[in-house]
Formats: C-alpha cells, sequence, structure tokens
C-alpha cells in the first residue's frame, strides 16, 4: 500500500506500547512515538494535523478521537478510508469518504455506518480491491479516449466540410454504422484489457483530475485532428483524381475505419507503447477489431448494405493503400507516450532547487 501511494495509520485503543509493538510487525513507521488520547485532547487542530504528519499509530484513543482524526485528515483534501469492527467505530466509518466494517467479526452497528463491508475481515483484500480499482478505471478512461478521439475526428472533418462548402463527406447511416457498429465493438473489447501489472507502484491520481489526464487530452487533440485533416485529403483527393461522390465516401470511410483499427491498439495503455505490450493480451479486443474491419468489408462488398449504407466495392489496391496511411494513426499517440516518458524521467532526476532559488 505504501508503493501505491496509500498511506496506512493505525487508530486504537490499546495501550501505546502494545499498539507500536503490533505496528512494528506489521511494517508501520514506528520511528516516532504514537499519538495518544491524553495528547490529542491537549492539542488544537494544527498541531494534531502536524503531529499526524509523522505519527502512523494513535493509541489509547476514544471514538471522538477517531472521528477527529478522520475529519483532519479529509480537511487536507485527503481520501480516507476507515476501517472497524465495534459500536466505537461506527462515528468514524459513517464520517469517512470510504468506510469498511469487518464481515466476520464486525458488529451490526458498524456494519450499518460502512460504505462497504469486508466480508473475510483480511486488509489484503483491501489492497486487491485498490489495484482492481485501478484496473477499472483504466478500462475506462483508454475508452473514453479511443471514443472521444474518434468522435472529434468525425466532428472536425464533417464540419470543416461543411464550412467549406464541400460535397457531404459523410452521410447520416455511415456516421452511425462507424460509430455503433465499428466503433463500438472496439470500444466494449477495450474493457477486456489485463493488468498492466505495475497498478500498485503507481501514485493515486489528483482528486482534480477528471477521467482523462492533462496529457490524454493533448494526445487525444492532436490525434483527433490528424484523423480528421488525414479523412478531408484522402476525400478531396479522390474527387480531385475524377472519382464519383460515393466512391470517394468509401475510401475516406475506409481510412477512417483502418486508422480506428491501429488506434484502439495504441489506446490499450496510457503510459505502454504498444511495442512493449503483449500483442495477444487482449483476445477480445484483436476479435473485435478484426470484426470490425470484416463488417466494413461487407457493407461494401454486399449489394444490399452497400446499397443502404452509400458505399461502393473498393479494389485490393485501394484497401492496402488505406490500410499503409491507417497505420499513421499510431504514430502520433506512441510519439507523445515517449514525450511524456522522457519528461518524466528528466524532471525524476533534476536535482531539487537550493533553499535560495525556492
Amino acid at each position: 500500500m505504501r508503493r501505491a501511494g496509500v498511506r496506512v495509520t493505525m487508530i486504537t485503543g490499546d495501550h501505546p506500547s502494545t499498539a507500536s509493538a503490533i505496528a512494528a510487525r506489521v511494517g508501520l513507521d514506528t520511528t516516532h512515538p504514537p499519538v495518544t488520547g491524553h495528547e490529542i485532547a491537549q492539542l488544537d487542530d494544527a498541531a494534531l494535523t502536524d503531529r499526524l504528519r509523522v505519527s502512523d499509530v494513535a493509541a489509547r484513543v476514544t471514538p471522538q478521537d477517531k472521528l477527529r482524526i478522520t475529519r483532519l485528515h479529509e480537511e487536507r483534501g485527503e481520501v480516507v478510508a476507515v476501517t472497524g469492527d465495534g459500536v466505537n467505530d461506527a462515528p468514524a466509518l459513517k464520517a469517512a469518504s470510504i468506510g469498511v466494517a469487518m464481515g466476520r467479526s464486525g458488529t451490526d452497528v458498524a456494519r450499518e455506518a460502512a460504505d462497504i463491508v469486508l466480508t473475510d475481515d483480511n486488509f489484503v483484500t483491501i489492497v486487491g480491491a485498490v489495484r482492481q480499482g485501478r484496473v477499472t478505471f483504466a478500462a475506462i478512461r483508454n475508452a473514453t479516449f479511443f471514443l472521444l478521439t474518434t468522435g472529434l475526428a468525425s466532428l472536425v472533418a464533417v464540419s470543416t466540410n461543411v464550412v467549406a462548402e464541400g460535397p457531404l463527406l459523410f452521410l447520416p447511416v455511415q456516421l452511425l454504422f462507424i460509430n455503433v457498429v465499428t466503433n463500438g465493438l472496439q470500444d466494449i473489447a477495450l474493457a477486456f484489457e489485463p493488468p498492466e501489472g505495475n497498478e500498485l507502484a503507481r501514485p493515486p491520481r489528483p482528486r482534480d483530475e477528471g477521467v482523462l489526464s492533462a496529457a490524454l487530452w493533448q494526445r487525444l487533440l492532436v490525434t483527433g485532428l490528424w484523423l480528421a485533416a488525414s479523412i478531408l485529403v484522402t476525400f478531396q483527393w479522390a474527387l480531385a483524381q475524377g472519382y464519383d461522390l460515393e466512391h470517394a465516401r468509401t475510401l475516406a470511410i475506409t481510412l477512417f475505419v483502418w486508422m480506428n483499427f491501429y488506434l484502439v491498439g495504441t489506446a490499450r495503455s496510457e503510459h505502454h507503447s504498444i511495442l512493449a505490450m503483449n500483442p495477444v493480451g487482449n483476445r477480445v479486443l484483436i476479435a473485435s477489431a478484426l470484426g470490425a474491419l470484416l463488417l466494413h468489408w461487407g457493407a461494401t462488398e454486399w449489394g444490399p448494405a452497400a446499397g443502404l449504407l452509400g458505399f461502393v466495392p473498393l479494389s485490393a489496391q485501394e484497401w492496402a493503400a488505406c490500410a499503409v496511411l491507417g497505420a499513421t494513426a499510431m504514430v502520433l499517440p506512441e510519439g507523445h507516450k515517449l514525450l511524456v516518458w522522457w519528461r518524466r524521467r528528466r524532471d525524476a532526476v533534476s536535482p531539487a532547487p537550493s533553499a535560495a532559488a525556492r
């Protein structure tokens, strides 16, 4: 938990010597003596907050002391999880950001006051929950990045084409086909991405950070604009070469589908390069990405579907060209990952500023 950026403290009614001995056995920092209930009663909030910064153990405390400690941590902007099993733990369990009651040894009052009941009374389960929570959030974040990037590309490409008073780039039914049939399959499959393995080696994200980080917003904007420009250039080039409007649209949409195929691969991880990831780590995603390509190919080749969606069949050379050009969708996201990694490494090795400079 310490490696994951989660601070663990012990708050108990036991004697300070007993609390210190147990804290040392489980790995808590016992360099500083425990904060006692008598000491808590004599300190104001500011002094107690400073005391709690350096001590991982509070002993001989009352239920009111537990509640006060919980609220002080929350006032500092911390997300506080409190575990407990007794009636005297109920006030702190209720006031905490997350109250975790013991399911086996806990009282009914503690379980009613808590948000979560730990059925096996095992602290290791909390560690696993933190890890799984980060895995789940990463899946939500990756899927959101993929959807917003492709959505931005569609919006910018279509809007730019309308403002330029060019022929309609995509028909509404074609956009629906892309968003629901092709992108929808791949977006769902991103939720099946296995853990990266370093979830408990990363610090918690800032509380004021939304679903997407600042780095992901940068990546989204740059990649989305690149996709939009590629689609528009392909569409205009096809028209300039004398292709009819349906053929030009089919080329542009096919390029878009291929770009989504490559983009979903790089969207599997916010930090890791696609080259460093197991290529078959998410077989559901592989099946859905290939399935999206097959569905699009079938829609262009099968007469009834092509007529309904406004597609025309493409030659093998045109499919190959779209596949090669679509691979450029990986260049900017992967390059941005490398840039973010380099910046973090540079900041990690940079010497701290001197006292005079600070």
